[in-house]
């Protein structure tokens, strides 16, 4: 599963951590709204990335600002050529 943000395939949308790993890359936080579409509502960077998710200092705003299901997309850094 995956999903294009500026040219870019992002891994995911996934709404568990659990499908995270634990390695470095660009990560999205995306919610899924009534019109079906994914809408990013946070961009990040880590050199592991579950864990920053996990434990991330935002994660109440994500949720108090949410109008769907909030998901993860994650951009390893070992891919080249990134469209930023």
């Amino acid at each position: 599963m995956s999903i294009s943000i500026c040219g870019n395939n992002f891994e995911g949308p996934y709404t568990s951590t659990d499908y995270l790993k634990r390695s470095a890359g660009v990560y999205v936080v995306l919610d899924k709204r009534s019109d079906g579409k994914w809408h990013v509502i946070d961009v990040g960077e880590s050199t592991e990335v579950r864990d920053r998710v996990e434990n991330h200092d935002r994660s109440s705003c994500w949720n108090r600002n949410r109008e769907g299901t909030l998901g993860i997309g994650v951009l390893s850094a070992r891919l080249q050529n990134l469209n930023l």
